[in-house]
């Protein structure tokens, strides 16, 4: 905190790709301690001016592909982010049964 208000240094927030989905709560992790589920997914989308990366990792636990995702812009979001880093992680058997019938950011996210 400064005199001009908080800072907002480079931070990584990290949960799963179905958390952010809203399709499951597991818990989310920050340089300061961890997030429960339901603060995991807000935190997600608090962040759509950061930087998404979306780790995907095969049935045996390597990692697979490292996609840099451009989240949907979400009406006011907070511009101080920016410089943070949304990390996603998921299996890729995951992603191959999302819901078809996802809609909105949920939607563009899962494309």
């Amino acid at each position: 905190m400064t005199d001009r208000g908080l800072v907002f240094s480079p931070a990584t927030l990290r949960t799963t790709l179905a958390c952010a989905l809203g399709l499951g709560r597991a818990h989310g992790q920050v340089r300061v301690g961890t997030l429960t589920g339901w603060d995991a997914h807000r935190g997600v989308w608090a962040r759509t001016c950061a930087q998404f990366r979306v780790l995907l990792y095969d049935e045996d636990g390597e990692l697979e592909h490292v996609l840099l995702v451009t989240p949907p812009r979400t009406r006011g979001a907070d511009p101080r982010y920016r410089r943070q880093v949304v990390e996603l992680t998921a299996n890729t058997s995951e992603v191959d049964g999302l819901p078809d019938d996802l809609v909105g950011i949920w939607a563009e996210l899962a494309r």
